[in-house]
């Protein structure tokens, strides 16, 4: 019985096991069955990781469902059909049905289970329709439907959603929340050998579900299938320098035996979070852990490596400042993990609504559309609007974009009168929670039960609200954001000594910042004060140090950055090396008093640290000191924890008041000109407008080929419009031949998936050209 099963796995897995036995270097098909199988052995504890099997990982993947739903009956069809004579066949078109839903929610990520979660608890009597290809629901009840296929259009004004699977429609009656969040750029297929693309995973899929070249998984299976390779002696390569990228690498070289690698274009990982000698520091300390560290590195090419019968990948890099510095690194399997924080990610969605003029020529690539151009009518513009650098849905403080059309996460930019800028409605785990909450809360405002409005009733607290004032941007470093429904802790960056919370906008980059530091040496000093002061605590912490081995102590040490933009103004604080929980058994659970004080800190430009002082006076970094020391106290209030703190922060027993001066350490903000040198350029006045005019995604941006050439836009003067001195050869579609018009569209399609300044990964054609001569 279990062969028969395991044969079937097999048989389901098809390429993707295939691809993944050679990754892994595997000789036959049976010796990779432990992929299958994983789950029923003893995996040993150290391992930390949870333990789920690769056939239960991949049978939540959108290929395997798209192959167990749509894609695997219109094969039976077909095969069935062919077994018919030609004489006998009938051409037979199944009818479209249309499902009813009170709601739809489009995305499973966090904003997208947090507006389900709400939905059900308002509104215990709606239907509710859940739409998402790569990540799949547990269990589904009668009231909620999981639907795992791709949205190929939506119609705000029939309030319909099409799927890929051609056989069913979907309609909604009081609203829909598009939270498909956002992803990097996409790895640029020339940079590629053809046979290693089934071997380079992206924990962000940017690649279609039906797409036959690269696997198209959830970030939760791409970081079970990545520790179960390590764990296997697999050679893992990471690229990015994020914190979901870090993580990976760490908990990589923590559960296998070989050294993963880390690559990126920045100077150092977590830079454009972390000031710089925190990030070198961070950077000395994943060395010592076993991480192959590439700063500075870009990927001209990845081909097959087949020296001593490997038959793994080898990656060439080059250098950022040296492009004939390169480097060959040989890895089994390539995690693609760019860092798409803020204006780093971009929305725009890979699907397979290729224009009809283009299909011969697009084979494996995926076509990218806004939202915007998925909900576009051929005769009536769009009612979703999106914008052109990040292809991010348009919607108010109310995360509303159009009536009964709401959009929350990272899908989306909001108005924020704070700021005066639109900011990302929703980034990181706890604030995307917050924004699908919120939108849920509007979506039921047309939504009625038992004749009576949700609103009507006593619960009148959780009406609608101003996204404007309940946002703050929160990110951790236990816990990842894409791993839900997890009450343990999900990374291993505390392991290493790094444990950070970043609330507001933490930008190292745009902004300068203010560090006050009690260092490890300061903080050893301090224990040996205490100790010596108090006898019960000698003896106490004589005690723990028998029972308990060497803790890893905080890198650099513990401390509060303080990040304040150009006008001075704190926009952003960063605890380091302190407990942020609660201290009680649920680990997860935050320090509310923390948090709110840190809320409060930026809320008044540091405020209330200037104890009674004038409405006029200055902000100091007197005050900013004094605010650090009592934010510690609130860290360590709520009790401390073996598991979160280190041993310098355990044995620390000395009162806050009695805390020496920290060391203040400054770092100014990078200029304009060197924070935009990553910005994608895009071609926005081939079309004669004005700059700052194209904002927004057009809808007809792909219809050059049905257009009719203007006939009277080049009268006078009469000359060649390439022959322009102002003018690029070539940025006139009507001028161009059809070889010409191929290519730009191609690339065109390219950009548009790029985000306005994505993290340096790749040595993309003509950026070699930028360091030589002409």
């Amino acid at each position: 019985m279990r062969f028969q099963s395991l044969t079937h796995g097999v048989q389901r897995l098809g390429s993707y096991e295939n691809s993944l036995r050679l990754a892994l270097g595997f000789a036959s098909l049976t010796s990779a069955t432990w992929l299958l199988t994983a789950a029923d052995e003893n995996i040993e504890d150290e391992t930390k990781y949870e333990k789920l099997s690769y056939a239960e990982t991949v049978m939540k993947s959108p290929r395997l469902l798209a192959t167990s739903g749509s894609t695997m009956d219109r094969r039976a069809q077909a095969s069935s059909s062919s077994n018919v004579d030609n004489s006998q066949q009938s051409v037979t078109v199944e009818p479209i049905k249309t499902v009813d839903y009170d709601f739809i929610v489009l995305g499973n990520g966090n904003a997208g289970l947090s507006a389900v979660r709400t939905l059900r608890e308002k509104c215990s009597s709606a239907k509710i329709a859940l739409v998402d290809p790569l990540r799949a629901i547990t269990s589904t009840t009668k009231k909620l439907d999981y639907w795992p296929h791709t949205v190929t259009g939506f119609d705000p004004v029939t309030r319909t959603v099409q799927l890929s699977d051609p056989t069913h429609h979907l309609r909604y009656q009081h609203g829909i929340l598009i939270a498909t969040g956002s992803r990097g750029a996409p790895p640029p297929p020339s940079l590629f050998d053809e046979e290693t693309m089934d071997r380079v995973l992206e924990l962000r899929s940017t690649s279609s579900p039906d797409n036959t070249a690269r696997p198209a998984l959830s970030p939760k299976a791409v970081r079970q299938m990545t520790l179960q390779a390590a764990s296997r002696g697999a050679t893992i390569g990471v690229l990015g320098s994020g914190w979901e990228a870090v993580e990976l690498a760490v908990a990589a070289a923590s559960v296998g035996s070989k050294e993963p690698l880390l690559a990126f274009g920045s100077a150092a990982p977590l830079s454009h979070i972390l000031p710089r000698y925190l990030s070198t520091a961070v950077t000395r300390r994943l060395r010592q852990q076993g991480v192959d560290i590439q700063p500075r590195s870009l990927v001209r090419y990845v081909s097959l490596d087949r020296q001593q019968g490997r038959n793994g990948l080898e990656v060439h890099t080059a250098k950022s400042y040296d492009m004939i510095d390169t480097k060959r690194t040989s890895v089994d399997l390539l995690v693609v993990a760019p860092y798409i924080d803020s204006s780093c990610g971009t929305a725009v969605l890979p699907t397979a609504n290729v224009p009809q003029h283009l299909e011969p020529f697009v084979n494996t690539q995926p076509w990218f559309q806004s939202w915007s151009q998925l909900a576009s009518l051929p005769t009536n513009p769009s009612i979703v609007v999106c914008y052109a650098d990040d292809g991010r849905i348009m919607v108010n403080s109310e995360l509303q974009a159009a009536s009964r059309v709401y959009a929350a996460g990272s899908v989306a930019r909001y108005p924020n009168s704070i700021t005066g800028n639109a900011h990302v409605a929703g980034e990181g785990r706890e604030d995307g929670a917050r924004a699908g909450r919120m939108a849920a809360l509007h979506m039921a405002r047309d939504y009625t039960e038992q004749g009576r409005s949700l609103f009507s009733g006593e619960d009148s607290s959780e009406g609608p609200k101003s996204f404007a004032g309940e946002s703050f941007p929160l990110s951790r470093s236990d816990m990842c954001t894409y791993l839900h429904g997890d009450t343990a802790r999900t990374t291993y960056l505390s392991d290493i000594g790094v444990t950070a919370l970043c609330v507001g906008q933490c930008d190292s980059e745009r902004m300068s910042t203010h560090g006050f530091w009690w260092t490890n040496q300061s903080a050893q000093r301090l224990s040996v004060q205490a100790i010596e002061a108090d006898p019960i605590s000698r003896r106490r912490t004589t005690r723990r140090q028998s029972r308990s081995s060497t803790p890893i102590s905080p890198v650099y040490g513990i401390g509060v950055v303080y990040y304040l933009d150009r006008k001075g103004r704190v926009r952003g604080i960063m605890t380091w090396g302190l407990p942020f929980t609660s201290g009680k058994k649920e680990s997860h659970v935050l320090n509310e008093a923390l948090v709110s004080r840190m809320k409060e800190v930026i809320c008044t430009n540091g405020g209330i640290s200037q104890w009674g002082a004038g409405e006029n006076s200055f902000l100091h970094s007197f005050h900013l000191s004094e605010e650090s020391k009592k934010l510690i106290g609130l860290s360590l209030a709520k009790g401390l924890s073996r598991r979160n703190t280190s041993g310098n922060m355990q044995r620390l027993m000395v009162p806050v008041e009695q805390m020496g001066k920290p060391l203040h350490r400054y770092t100014p903000a990078k200029p304009s000109s060197i924070t935009g040198l990553q910005m994608v350029k895009r071609n926005d006045n081939a079309q004669g407008e004005a700059r700052g005019e194209s904002l927004y995604v057009k809808d007809d941006d792909e219809e050059f080929d049905s257009l009719r050439p203007p006939t009277l836009m080049y009268v006078f003067p009469m000359h060649n419009p390439r022959d322009s001195p102002g003018n690029v050869s070539g940025d006139v579609p009507f001028y161009m031949n059809k070889q010409e018009r191929l290519e730009r569209a191609l690339i065109e399609n390219e950009q548009r998936a790029r985000p306005s300044k994505e993290e340096p990964l790749w040595l993309r054609r003509g950026d070699a050209r930028r360091a030589t001569s002409q």
